[in-house]
């Protein structure tokens, strides 16, 4: 981010030099020999001909928007990481605190196991059983925990800031998800970059045509000679122009003007990629939406507190139990998956239309 923030400025930069004129220059000389002298003193202005300033000017300017598209796909991208970011780090204090709650059941009824004299050999089975899902749910958590300690340090180089559990804003879930209309029109960092291309095409076919016109040289001369005891002083024009005898650049016309189609043809090959990836994650983000929409996880949650009672009445297998735990878990993580599918697509598709900046979690 920092380095398109600088290449933006020196862009900028360039902008204000391309614009300046020519120095003048002044040729001075003198000879002197047998009681004779004589100075001479020229100042020279060069005349730039055919638009040949214009023409840097708007390359410069050209590649000042390049810059500037550079920052806003920067930007784009640091959006999308930071945003995922943040979703995932949501979801993951829910994942740690179904996973923390799994282990506390195991745990609470490994321990009631083992506190009873003398077990039944189904009841052994049980044990082992539990004390092995205890084993494998801690191995997960641990999992969960690298995974939140490894996205709070990406978070805390994007944004600068240190970042906790505690005070890192993360998103709320979303009741209702915008809709996302169908268009053809986007001005994101991308065709802006493809614009750029054209632009400096233009401005090195408008530079080879200026190149065809020779820059006139013009300025006051003054001279004095003296000798034989008189003296003479002198004043008039100089001029210098070079002349187009061999060619007038028309291998460079012709190179910038295929570059210009070249360019003209990557910016339709851009909005052409663009509208096809565009409809691809509208259709992915549609898709993702609607599996969200559907219910189940209040349902769930209270369905496998019963069999957990069940168990304990001993009306049903210790492989129920854990079978309910794991499917809370991975129906959370389905959703969440589907969370992040429908997030990523839709920033996606507003860094294509240009709309990231503003925009709300």
């Amino acid at each position: 981010m920092k380095l398109a923030v600088a290449r933006q400025a020196h862009a900028g930069a360039e902008v204000r030099s391309a614009g300046q004129r020519p120095n003048p220059d002044l040729a001075s000389k003198g000879t002197w020999g047998d009681g004779a002298s004589q100075v001479e003193l020229d100042f020279v202005h060069t005349v730039e001909a055919g638009g040949k300033r214009q023409a840097r000017v708007a390359r410069a300017r050209a590649g000042e928007q390049g810059s500037s598209a550079e920052l806003s796909a920067a930007q784009a991208d640091t959006a999308l990481r930071t945003v995922s970011a943040l979703y995932r780090l949501r979801q993951l204090a829910t994942e740690l605190g179904l996973t923390d709650e799994a282990l506390r059941t195991f745990s609470r009824i490994s321990s009631q196991l083992r506190s009873r004299p003398r077990l039944a050999p189904e009841q052994e089975v049980s044990r082992s059983i539990f004390e092995l899902a205890e084993a494998d749910y801690a191995l997960r958590k641990a999992a969960l925990g690298a995974e939140q300690t490894g996205l709070f340090k990406t978070l805390e180089g994007s944004l600068g800031v240190p970042l906790s559990a505690g005070t890192a804003p993360l998103p709320q879930p979303r009741q209702d998800w915008p809709e996302v209309p169908d268009t053809r029109s986007f001005s994101g960092s991308e065709t802006r970059q493809a614009q750029t291309s054209l632009m400096l095409a233009q401005a090195d076919r408008d530079s080879a045509r200026a190149a065809s016109w020779p820059d006139l040289r013009l300025g006051p001369s003054f001279q004095r000679q003296s000798g034989e005891g008189q003296s003479q002083r002198m004043f008039g024009i100089n001029l210098g122009l070079p002349l187009p005898l061999y060619h007038r650049n028309a291998a460079g016309r012709e190179d910038a003007r295929l570059g210009e189609v070249a360019a003209a043809l990557g910016v339709q090959a851009v909005q052409a990629r663009l509208q096809a990836e565009r409809v691809a994650e509208r259709a992915k983000y549609q898709a993702a939406v609607a599996a969200l929409s559907l219910g189940g996880r209040k349902e769930m949650h209270s369905q496998h507190e019963k069999v957990e009672d069940f168990f304990e009445r001993g009306l049903i297998s210790s492989s129920l139990v854990i079978e309910a735990h794991r499917q809370m878990l991975d129906f959370t993580r389905s959703r969440h998956e589907h969370e992040l599918a429908a997030v990523r697509a839709l920033w996606r598709i507003r860094a294509i239309d240009g709309n990231v900046l503003g925009e709300k979690l």
